[in-house]
C-alpha cells in the first residue's frame, strides 16, 4: 500500500483509490482508501450504544456479562481491513469514545482500544451480519477499575453512510 497525491482534478495515477487529494488548494484531506485498496482500513463512527449487563465484583476487579446493541448513527471510512484504524465517537457516554486498531479475519477479530472509560484489548466472533460474541480485558481510567467481559453484542444500522469526499 501507498500514499498517492492525485492532481487538482482529483485524478490518480493507474487508477488506484485517493488518499490525499488537495483539490488544487493549499489545504489536504485526507481519505480512506476504498474497497479495492488492500489490507489497511480506516474509519470514524458515531455510535450509540446500550448495554444490559450484570457485573460480578471480586477482589482485583469485576467481570461483566450481558447484551450490548450498538446503533451507528453515522459511519464513514472501513474498518473492516484486515488492519485497520478507528475512531468510535459514543454519542450516548463520551467517557466510552475510543481510537483503536483492529486486525480483522474472516473468524476473529482482534481491537485493541484507547480512551478514558474504555482502554483494553478485545476479541470479537461474527456470530452473524448484526451480531457477534464479545470478550476482552478493560480499564475504566475514570473509576479504576479492571473489567472483564463477555457480551453478546448486536449491531444497529441506522446510519447513512458518507462518501470519502464527506458528502452523503
Amino acid at each position: 500500500m501507498g500514499i498517492e497525491i492525485c492532481d487538482p482534478s482529483g485524478e490518480a495515477v493507474n487508477n488506484r483509490p485517493m488518499f490525499i487529494n488537495d483539490r488544487g488548494s493549499s489545504s489536504a484531506s485526507v481519505r480512506p482508501a476504498g474497497k479495492t485498496s488492500g489490507i489497511f482500513g480506516a474509519s470514524y463512527s458515531a455510535v450509540i450504544s446500550t448495554e444490559q449487563s450484570v457485573p460480578f465484583n471480586f477482589l482485583i476487579g469485576t467481570y461483566t456479562t450481558g447484551t450490548r446493541t450498538k446503533t451507528v448513527v453515522n459511519e464513514t471510512g472501513d474498518s473492516s481491513r484486515p488492519i485497520s484504524v478507528y475512531l468510535e465517537h459514543d454519542l450516548g457516554n463520551v467517557l466510552d469514545s475510543t481510537v483503536g486498531l483492529r486486525f480483522n479475519t474472516n473468524i476473529l477479530t482482534i481491537d485493541l482500544r484507547l480512551g478514558l472509560g474504555d482502554t483494553g484489548i478485545y476479541g470479537l466472533v461474527n456470530n452473524s451480519s448484526d451480531t457477534a460474541s464479545e470478550f476482552g480485558v478493560k480499564i475504566d481510567l475514570p473509576h479504576l477499575l479492571l473489567n472483564f467481559l463477555s457480551f453478546l453484542t448486536l449491531n444497529a444500522n441506522c446510519s447513512h453512510h458518507l462518501s470519502p469526499s464527506g458528502s452523503s
